[in-house]
């Protein structure tokens, strides 16, 4: 699953199709939202029983400034499948 930024593609990654994504912050400091093989989880279930707020806001943070480092008109953020509203601690993100 990719929080943040979200990109058109009918590939979308995260979503069951296409190239799994990574996190963009260190996966030592968002181990929580990162699988055994180290690729950001895929579905909202797992998302909600593992990831730590605190991590999510991190991983969000750094998913937005790299956007903004590589110059990406960004016009609006997107929860990603929903994975913010699957928990309260989440949507005060």
């Amino acid at each position: 699953m990719v929080f943040g930024i979200c990109r058109t593609r009918e590939d979308a990654p995260g979503q069951g199709l296409g190239d799994r994504c990574g996190p963009v912050a260190p996966r030592e400091k968002v181990a929580s939202l990162v699988d055994q093989d180290g690729y950001l989880w895929s579905n909202v279930a797992e998302v909600k029983a593992n990831a730590k707020a605190e991590e999510v806001d991190l991983e969000l943070r750094a998913q937005i400034d790299r956007a903004l480092r590589f110059k990406v008109p960004v016009s609006h953020l997107d929860t990603q499948m929903g994975a913010l509203f699957s928990r309260p601690d989440l949507v005060k993100l």
